[in-house]
């Protein structure tokens, strides 16, 4: 049985952070919340420069750079704050900040959704004894008092409002993913893979992205948006269509399913490669209202997921595939999140073994002076399996340059937490530059502009997944 683990790393001003999930109900409604004040400072051999270890850095991207430019290197003594997202809505989020003994720490957030932000005033305002606002983490903020002081059960003239300890959490040391998976695969070119990389059609790309652009309103993720669930119905007639077994499966209540499509493996049916993009998009506001048409973000990924479902109907393979279809992920990558919780229970129980996770998300917008491309995610994702991808990149589409992402973050991430194997494609090298990102003009045709990219990429992703599948000759 594993348990709830961070381990915090400080080196010149970096972090990295570790975070492994817990597979234990009992042990996560327990510690949910973990707090660690972290002291001292590790050598670049210890934090593994060299390469031995797989370093998770899940939130340290999205730190603000005064924060990171703020550290104290002298002293190191910091409280890291992390959740499960499963107590407070939209809060997934990590905050650094100075830890000093003799205070505790918790959270304040409101308890009912419709609650503004006017309750943070009152938090300050109604203080009758000394705080210390360390900062926010998503829905709450993080507070800090002197040890004796009692925690207040609910906030005076606020009583929507709610305090949590937060509790102590055990630091263990990080886990080393060994990179097995990458020495198993056998890229060399396969006549097989070319064949059915060579069908991945420009055209139909084309139309699944305009259709997803044009046809809804919206996608996002609740099930008060009547397009969203218009587009998840739409999305599982197309794989009915190809002949594939689909499931909605619920996560959450309010949101739309996941949808999952399967095509059994010949051999060992119980080993599984899956793919998957999230369908959902968002605005720059998150509510039904606004417009969302989600071309770029990510209905170019949802188009490459079904265009190699299309391709791979007909085709056979050792190991079973899963095409999945991801909500909720604009909300806090909580469909995959979910999934992947599942996943993981599903494999501690020997009912499957999972090879390797591929994503992709925003696959389709060129910025005009740059050249058809393909950006590899490097966050929460496997080493081993990214430069066998990249081989295979140079393998079936020798034209297509190929290079490290630096966005963050998406479903990959839930996979990567659970310890599978996983890799993330992205449209450019380096972070994201389409100007209509989370926006409601992140439409066809302006925001899905290079569908010559969109199909070099998804000629990418499915060599990946056949490669993964290890395909047969009929």
């Amino acid at each position: 049985m594993q348990k709830s683990a961070l381990v915090l790393f400080a080196l010149c001003g970096c972090f990295l952070l570790t975070f492994i999930a817990d597979t234990s109900a009992s042990a996560q409604q327990q510690r949910m919340w973990g707090a660690v004040p972290v002291t001292g400072s590790r050598s670049a051999a210890e934090v593994g420069e060299s390469g031995d270890w797989e370093v998770r850095s899940r939130f340290a991207g999205s730190l603000p750079s005064a924060e990171l430019n703020g550290v104290d290197n002298a002293n190191n003594e910091w409280l890291v704050v992390v959740s499960s997202g499963d107590i407070v809505a939209n809060v997934d989020a990590l905050w650094l900040g100075p830890y000093i003994e003799g205070e505790d720490a918790f959270l304040i957030y409101p308890a009912v959704a419709q609650a503004t932000n006017q309750w943070k005033n009152l938090v300050l305002s109604q203080a009758s004894w000394a705080l210390r606002i360390i900062g926010e983490v998503g829905d709450a903020i993080l507070v800090a008092k002197p040890a004796e002081a009692p925690y207040p059960a609910v906030w005076p003239a606020a009583p929507y409002l709610t305090a949590r300890p937060v509790s102590d959490i055990e630091v263990l040391p990080p886990v080393v993913w060994e990179d097995t998976t990458a020495a198993q695969i056998d890229t060399a070119y396969n006549e097989l893979i070319a064949g059915l990389v060579a069908q991945v059609d420009a055209n139909r790309l084309s139309n699944t992205v305009q259709h997803l652009s044009d046809a809804f309103f919206s996608r996002l993720a609740y099930t008060t948006s009547s397009s969203t669930i218009a587009a998840q119905k739409w999305l599982i007639g197309e794989f009915i269509k190809l002949g594939y077994e689909v499931t909605a499966e619920p996560f959450r209540s309010g949101y739309t399913d996941n949808i999952i499509a399967v095509k059994p493996g010949v051999g060992d049916p119980t080993n599984v490669v899956l793919l998957g993009a999230h369908y959902d998009s968002r605005g720059p506001s998150m509510v039904p209202a606004t417009r969302a048409p989600g071309a770029d973000d990510n209905g170019s990924g949802t188009s490459a997921v079904l265009e190699i479902a299309r391709v791979l109907a007909s085709a056979s393979f050792e190991h079973t595939i899963r095409f999945c279809l991801w909500s909720g992920e604009e909300q806090g990558l909580y469909g995959s999140i979910a999934y992947a919780k599942a996943l993981r229970a599903a494999v501690n129980s020997k009912q499957v073994s999972v090879v390797a996770y591929l994503n992709a998300d925003m696959i389709s917008y060129k910025v005009p002076a740059e050249p058809v491309q393909l950006g590899m995610d490097t966050q929460s994702v496997t080493k081993g399996l990214v430069a066998t991808l990249k081989q295979l990149a140079t393998n079936y589409v020798p034209s297509l340059l190929v290079g490290d992402a630096s966005g963050c973050c998406t479903d990959n991430m839930g996979f990567y937490d659970q310890g599978f194997a996983t890799a993330s494609f992205f449209e450019r090298r380096g972070g994201i530059r389409n100007p209509y990102y989370h926006t409601s003009q992140d439409a066809y045709p302006a925001s899905s502009n290079s569908f010559e990219q969109v199909q070099a990429i998804t000629r990418v992703f499915l060599a990946g997944v056949a490669t993964l599948a290890v395909p047969q000759d009929l």
